[in-house]
């Protein structure tokens, strides 16, 4: 048994639990048939192991002569006279023919359900009740195995006491030697054995031909016999019966030899069991079911009626020497012996072909049943032979089962009575069990799995019917052909039956329990074929574009789509129908929605045909309390109000995709799309289903062609074009073309000296502007330069810049420019088209970054590019995925089941399966979103200041000083994500909701996780966003987090505010290392308390200067450096006093750029630099119980400014404080700031530092 996948979902219809299914499936094939044989096998959790080489025809075909049903007809007729006579032959079969139609209709509606080797016993481990299903399920195996392994033999018996019948024909002398017809059995079988190993392949082919063969054999035979035989009167062969078997019953003689007219119209199950190598097996095993029963029996029953009226005397046929009634026929009415010969010989052939089928047909039985351990030797009778395809063993086995059971022969004048008695009892009682479970299922008014070929609401009385059948069939299966038979002419079939279930029963109580006979799998139900896996019923929508998620299970025709309807609550369609592709069962759409309740109906459509639908009702809320984005396009003040297009967009011959009201609606429809890809993103990342809304207005909409028509009828109002949706600001400039596509300021330009000008143009423009871009609005604003341009002669883009820029304080501008906007989709229609047109954009547009080759890449980057300035715009930094041009490549795979061809990666386009593409939005970004009121959705709660701009913290602890560390990982918003070595994600669970806000880590569990032959990095994200990196753990790990006071218990602690760890890690030269304390002995040897900070700070932290009571100095930095005093820059330095009794209560840091100090008296002092926003500021301060005693950190060597690259405090506890530190403490080199002072004795400038310094003068040339 093959493990299933654990990343496929289908849905259980009881629980509505996602369980294991088909993502991870492999491709259809030839070996693995259509999409819906790979789902069927998945489902079962078995792996395809046969070729696919049936179809319609062939298999339909293998059935056809698997039945044989005149052919086999004739073979027992002697029986079917003997107990019966003319009448009761031409009744039973036209009895059995209806009956066994309303078998195979039920049963071929289980085999489009499960289409699997295992047949009935699968179908009842399917429907039969939980309690049993087991036990049932094998019981119903065993009869299935026992039934077609004997219907093997029977067929190869029949074939041979035939061949003796025809050579009796032709040698009148030949005396019937019962050890003759058991050695022709032996031939059959080995001819079997052969064909169905070495030339199976040819089957399908042979089967085709044969069916041929088989309908016009028929005919020519029915030809032959009307027209030379003796026709007797209608009333003698309807109505005349005969009781020779003495049962004093005419009726009872009748069904007594009910075998002699089931025998020939048993077997459509075969197909079902040959489902595995059929392609398209749900639907195309059904359809050859019926329409074989349909076909077989009516050339049965044809020829029952015509071998009945030629037949003449009943006694002589009964009694003719070649003990075949049909041979004799066939003598006296041609009156041939070489006419009767070749007659019998096509019966003949066409017998041993059905016995190939049947042997073929036995094998897959039993190769499935030994699948699933249910048989000894399971292992050896489930394996398929690698080179030949086919279970050799199990063909061996039907091969030797069709020899041993010819012996009875030796020993029995009535062997094939036997065989088939014991056939047809063991098939007939599988069929019972199969369809009882099913009709069982249906009382109960419990799912059905999903099927192509479904009996609807006839299927109870259909079903009900066949077991009132098939029960009455079972019973005379096991009479004898006379009332008092002797031992020898006695049916011990139902002797053998009994046998076969005894021992099976052995088999399952006692060994077979232990190799778990009953563990195969159980497919797993699919409530509908269509299904929508990222919305709820009745869920509630605050945005207005949806993008849609689904799959469809069974195989999509080519040329099939998905349709999708929008109605209100009314029924009124209130948006236009769209259709959206469907690739690899998977499916994607895009929807708008209206205010209100939106009953959306998704349609599988083929053919023009909607097959499957589902719908599913939304509330669509707009959450208007919260600010919306702003879309606004700069116009020059003398623009001609064109953009770039090329001639395959018919540029220069149509302005549908060039003029101002192009760019409007493309930037519109751009617009939806980053708003519903990044509500759907951040529900697959967690954090709920949000996104910004945008500014809208009353106006004639764009989003879809059915509005622009209207436009264009004049018909706005009645169309439904009038609706409210997304205000495009057009933005008129002081500037000129001329200006603005200037080269000087054009971005791509590597000399151009003002790049940022452009930006500067739209915010002016939106501040003359005013309105909603007053600063003082905060508003966010995505921008089009309309007036971008790609001059072909300089082979420059102008009038471009990708620029953002968030400002708290001010507008937040995202600009682009149009130069790719030719691309975009105007509306929903265009959407597909666009993302998958492989058509070059020309030399005559620019090509950005060189990636634009096709025009769905262009598309992709400019929608990308835009949305990657308007996430700057929020805020976010260059991180992973949208914001580091994760969109170049995956843009498309947002919105389209399967990507097109890539002409830059010169690759083929894929599927699209998991949403683990580069074009989302890193996890961070989500959470820094999620805090922004643009995102907000009314159930949130709001982290407060203090918690939205703390970072993680990383801190080491130890038992003692000998005892391994612990890593302790915190966050006051709570921790969204940790990575260790940048692969390893540990996401707490359910961490949006109750995210942990502490965690730690022996280091005993770190050692056993991960190698220390490499660095270990940590990258830590708290819930408010702000992230925390750790280049090394081992290196942190090594590096104590306190300073212990030698022959005392008391240890100085380490906050640590801040690491450059590539500033340190990758310097030419080590890092300055300093500390200090905030108390220190002065020359005259006293301790002298900090009386002042100067906190230097330039165009980055320089450092500070800590001034003594006695006058002296320690650096945050090193204090001497080339050899001479350090001097520090800074123009935005501040000093701040230290009152005596006046504690630090915490440090704000702008790693490299700035820092600020706050004292317990609330006073504060210090820039920090943050002017794009805080969201980089660390702060750091003692914990409750501790209070801050003095600094250490590290400094720059190599960059002649000696810039401050790691920074923290020094803390002791409250209760030992300043006065319970011991002495040696000022001793120590470790809280000394000794940097730089390690050249001549005379530099040396006091022992706690230097002398004080004027700052003052200092400006910040060349800072």
């Amino acid at each position: 048994m093959v493990d299933v996948p654990k990343t496929a979902v289908v849905y259980d219809d009881e629980t509505s639990e996602p369980v294991p299914l088909l993502d991870d499936a492999p491709e259809a094939s030839r070996k693995n048939g259509t999409r819906s044989d790979v789902l069927s096998m998945w489902r079962l959790g078995k792996k395809q192991e046969f070729l696919r080489n049936f179809k319609f025809i062939s298999i339909f075909g293998f059935s056809m002569i698997l039945m044989s049903s005149w052919e086999i007809m004739l073979g027992t007729s002697s029986m079917a006279l003997f107990d019966g006579g003319k009448a009761g032959m031409i009744w039973m079969n036209f009895i059995v023919w209806v009956g066994f139609l309303g078998v195979n209709v039920s049963l071929a509606e289980m085999g489009s359900m499960a289409p699997t080797s295992g047949g009935q016993y699968h179908w009842v481990s399917e429907f039969a009740p939980a309690k049993y299903q087991k036990f049932i399920s094998y019981m119903t195996g065993w009869l299935s195995v026992l039934g077609w392994q004997t219907a093997s033999a029977a067929t190869a018996f029949q074939a041979g006491t035939q061949i003796q019948g025809l050579i009796a024909l032709n040698r009148p002398e030949y005396i019937f030697e019962p050890w003759h017809g058991t050695l022709l059995v032996f031939a059959v079988a080995v001819f079997n054995l052969v064909f169905n190993i070495f030339f199976i392949k040819k089957l399908p082919l042979i089967e085709s031909v044969m069916l041929f063969v088989h309908i016009f054999g028929f005919i020519a035979i029915m030809a032959v016999l009307w027209a030379t035989g003796p026709i007797s009167n209608a009333k003698d062969s309807f109505t005349h019966f005969n009781d020779y078997g003495g049962w004093s019953s005419d009726g009872l003689a009748t069904l007594t030899g009910i075998v002699a007219a089931v025998v020939p119209l048993i077997g459509a199950d075969a197909a079902v069991h040959l489902a595995e190598e059929v392609r398209d097996a749900s639907k195309i095993v059904p359809l050859s079911m019926i329409w074989t029963t349909l076909a077989n029996g009516t050339m049965s029953f044809v020829m029952a009626v015509t071998f009945c009226f030629v037949l003449g005397d009943i006694d002589a046929a009964l009694e003719t020497p070649t003990k075949q009634a049909y041979i004799y026929v066939f003598y006296s009415t041609t009156g041939s012996v070489v006419g009767a010969s070749l007659m019998s010989a096509l019966v003949i052939l066409v017998t041993i072909l059905c016995n190939i089928s049947i042997t073929t047909t036995s094998s897959r039985q039993l190769f499935a049943f030994a699948r699933d351990k249910g048989v000894p030797f399971h292992q050896t009778f489930a394996r398929v032979s690698p080179s030949y395809h086919v279970p050799i063993p199990a063909i061996i086995l039907s091969c030797l089962t069709s020899c041993l059971l010819s012996l009875i022969n030796l020993g029995s004048s009535v062997a094939l009575q036997n065989i088939n008695s014991l056939s047809t009892g063991a098939a007939i009682t599988s069929y019972i069990i199969s369809i009882s479970c099913i009709v069982l299922r249906r009382i109960r008014g419990e799912a059905l799995l999903p099927s192509k070929f479904s009996l609807g609401r006839a299927g109870l009385a259909l079903n009900v019917l066949s077991l009132m059948f098939l029960t009455v069939v079972l019973f005379f299966s096991f009479w004898p052909l006379e009332k008092n038979p002797t031992a020898e002419a006695m049916n011990w079939s139902c002797v053998i039956y009994v046998v076969a279930i005894v021992g099976s029963l052995g088999y399952y109580w006692g060994w077979g329990r232990e190799v778990r006979i009953n563990e195969y799998l159980v497919m797993v139900p699919v409530t509908h074929p269509l299904r929508i896996t990222n919305l709820e019923d009745g869920e509630t929508i605050h945005q207005r574009c949806l993008l849609v998620t689904g799959t469809y299970a069974l195989d999509a025709a080519e040329g099939s789509y998905i349709h999708v309807a929008t109605k209100g609550a009314n029924k009124v369609e209130c948006f236009p129908e769209q259709t959206w592709p469907l690739a690899g069962g998977n499916f994607k759409a895009m929807v708008m929605l209206s205010p209100g309740l939106n009953i959306l109906e998704f349609a599988y459509v083929c053919d023009d045909c909607l097959e499957h639908t589902v719908e599913i009702s939304v509330n669509h809320l707009p959450l208007l309390q919260y600010p919306p984005i702003h879309l606004a396009i700069m116009v020059a003040c003398d623009s001609p109000c064109f953009i770039d297009c090329p001639t395959t967009k018919a540029g220069g011959i149509s302005s549908a995709h060039s003029d101002l009201d192009a760019a409007i609606a493309k930037l519109r429809m751009t617009a939806y799309m980053w708003q519903a890809m990044t509500a759907e993103d951040l529900r697959l990342q967690g954090v709920g289903r949000r996104s910004f809304r945008f500014d809208e207005e009353w106006t004639a909409d764009t989003v879809s062609r059915e509005f622009i028509n209207a436009r264009m009828d004049r018909s706005l109002a009645q169309d439904g074009a009038m609706r409210s949706t997304a205000k495009i600001h057009i933005i008129r400039s002081s500037k000129t073309v001329k200006d603005i596509r200037s080269a000087d300021i054009a971005q791509q330009n590597g000399y151009g000296r003002q790049k940022n000008k452009l930006f500067n143009y739209f915010n002016d423009a939106l501040k003359k502007t005013g309105g909603p871009f007053v600063s003082e609005a905060r508003p966010v604003v995505a921008g089009l330069i309309l007036d971008s341009h790609y001059s072909v002669s300089k082979e420059l883009i102008l009038g471009h810049a990708a620029l953002g820029l968030h400002n708290p304080d001010g507008i937040s501008l995202g600009i682009f420019g149009s130069h790719l906007t030719y691309s975009w989709p105007r509306f929903l229609e265009e959407v597909t088209s666009c993302l998958t047109d492989i058509r070059s954009p020309g030399d005559k547009v620019g090509n950005d970054n060189g990636e634009c080759t096709t025009m769905w890449e262009a598309c992709a980057i400019g929608q990308g590019a835009h949305l990657h300035e308007i996430g700057h715009a929020f805020g976010s930094p260059h991180r992973s995925g949208i914001m580091q041009r994760g969109y170049a490549r995956d843009w498309p795979k947002n919105f389209l089941s399967k990507t097109a061809y890539s002409g830059y990666l010169e690759k083929d386009g894929e599927l699209v399966g998991l949403p683990n593409h580069n074009a989302r939005w890193d996890l961070a970004d989500a959470l820094s979103f999620r805090m922004l009121p643009h995102f907000r959705l009314p159930a949130d709660s709001i982290l407060t200041e203090e918690e939205q701009k703390e970072n993680p913290d990383v801190q080491i602890s130890y038992d003692n000083d000998s005892s391994p560390a612990t890593l302790h990982v915190s966050s006051s918003s709570g921790i969204a994500r940790i990575i260790f070595n940048r692969f390893e994600h540990c996401q707490p669970l359910g961490w949006i909701h109750n995210a942990p806000k502490a965690i730690q880590y022996s280091e005993a569990e770190l050692d056993s996780r991960f190698s220390r032959n490499s660095p270990l990095s940590l990258q830590v994200l708290g819930l408010n966003s702000r992230e925390l990196y750790i280049a090394d753990v081992w290196k942190l790990l090594a590096t104590r987090s306190f300073i212990r006071i030698p022959n005392s218990n008391i240890r100085l602690i380490k906050r640590l505010a801040f690491s450059s760890e590539a500033a340190t890690h990758h310097a030419a030269q080590e890092p300055y290392t300093w500390a200090q304390l905030l108390r220190e002995k002065g020359a005259d040897g006293t301790l002298h308390r900090a009386v002042s900070i100067d906190l230097r700070v330039g165009a980055g932290w320089d450092g500070g200067v800590v001034k003594y009571a006695d006058g002296h100095v320690s650096h945050w930095g090193p204090m001497r450096h080339n050899g001479s005093t350090h001097r520090f820059g800074g123009h935005a330095s501040e000093e701040i006093d230290l009152p005596d009794g006046v504690e630090i209560s915490s440090l704000r840091v702008k790693p490299h750029s700035g820092v600020r100090l706050h004292l317990s008296n609330g006073q504060s002092a210090g820039h920090l630099n943050a002017r794009r926003g805080e969201q980089d500021v660390v702060e750091v301060k003692p914990a409750p119980d501790e209070v801050v005693v003095g600094f250490f950190g590290k400094s720059k060597r190599d960059d002649g400014w000696c810039c401050v690259c790691e920074f923290g405090l020094i803390c002791v506890k409250r209760e030992i404080g300043w006065e319970g530190l011991p002495e040696q403490v000022w001793e120590l080199s470790e809280v000394r700031n000794l940097a730089g002072l390690d050249g001549d004795a005379d530099d040396r400038e006091g022992r706690g530092g230097g002398d004080e310094e004027d700052y003052d003068d200092m400006d910040e040339a060349g800072e």
